[in-house]
């Protein structure tokens, strides 16, 4: 009797997250009568085979830190199992999309991605990242592969049909007048270098006078405005190490006391600043622009996704994800 339970119970959870998972009304659950035991579920008539499932279960599993399936309560199987047949179905609904509008993966994009990649690596570290994921490198490489091709559809289907307008941008200037404030702005000098004692000196000799600031700065200081006279430009006290929030108290043309930092020591002077005010909408508006962009594409593709998925027709063999270990 508790078996029976047991069994549906995880029948009634398999049906009603498959129902969300494809968010159709085509979608069938079917029984191993309607599927073979090895297809875990039919994507437009594509097959899903059982060993991709448990090869894809498995980087879904590593993906969460589950290291032993065992160890996982009921629940937590059947979500990891869930995800995973969803990254799938949803994965080759964008792969049939990609082949019926013949978004193809340009040979350069893909190679200067993967220098790009390699370049976060040390030496053999890279290759070491297929063994600790259990994958070989052309596996890897097709999902980058995928990815890439996937970002195309999306560009190509998604982004490119959503626009912003002015009167958008302008509008959304208007009503969030406190996400367009700027803060206090000094232009200051800056030196920086590895000892105490070292920026003590060139401090001495600039309030003496015997040395300009800017000369000390092309001469000693470590950092890379240091070719400009130490230059550092106009900065707000948010942008700049907590340290440094200081250099705002100072007045016009004064110099700083030696500061400390994880990165040396350093030496500001200041040579102008702006008070805060209200940013004007030709200042605002590429960031206003981006960012309702952004969310409006972020809408468009989870729109994309249900119709696709709506328009499809996907069997699911619960019997068959049920028996994966």
């Amino acid at each position: 009797m508790k078996k029976k339970t047991h069994k549906s119970y995880f029948i009634f959870w398999i049906v009603f997250i498959a129902i969300w998972i494809t968010s159709c009304e085509k979608e069938e659950v079917v029984s191993k009568s309607g599927l073979s035991l090895d297809v875990v579920a039919t994507v437009n008539g594509e097959v899903v085979n059982i060993e991709r499932f448990r090869k894809e279960l498995r980087l879904t599993s590593r993906k969460y830190r589950v290291e032993d399936n065992s160890e996982q309560s009921e629940k937590e199987v059947l979500f990891l199992k869930l995800k995973t047949l969803n990254e799938i179905i949803q994965n080759t609904l964008f792969k049939q999309e990609a082949k019926k509008y013949q978004v193809n993966l340009d040979p350069n994009e893909f190679q200067t991605t993967m220098e790009i990649i390699k370049t976060d690596y040390l030496d053999d570290s890279f290759k070491k990242t297929f063994k600790i994921q259990n994958i070989s490198q052309l596996e890897w490489e097709d999902k980058l592969k995928n990815s890439l091709i996937l970002k195309n559809l999306i560009n190509e289907q998604v982004n490119s049909k959503v626009t912003v307008g002015e009167d958008a941008s302008k509008k959304y200037f208007e009503e969030h007048p406190e996400e367009f404030q700027k803060g206090e702005q000094v232009k200051a000098l800056h030196i920086n270098v590895a000892t105490e004692e070292e920026a003590r000196r060139l401090l001495k000799k600039i309030k003496s006078r015997k040395a300009k600031f800017t000369d000390m700065a092309v001469k000693h200081s470590l950092g890379p405005e240091s070719v400009e006279g130490g230059n550092l430009g106009y900065f707000e006290a948010r942008q700049m190490p907590a340290e440094f929030d200081g250099v705002f108290d100072l007045k016009l043309y004064e110099n700083s006391d030696v500061i400390q930092t994880p990165y040396g020591y350093h030496i500001f002077k200041v040579v102008d600043k702006k008070p805060a005010r209200k940013m004007s909408y030709d200042e605002s508006k590429k960031i206003i622009r981006e960012n309702l962009l952004r969310k409006k594409q972020e809408e468009a593709f989870k729109d994309w996704v249900v119709d696709l998925k709506n328009k499809a027709v996907i069997k699911i063999n619960y019997e068959a994800i049920e028996n994966v270990k």
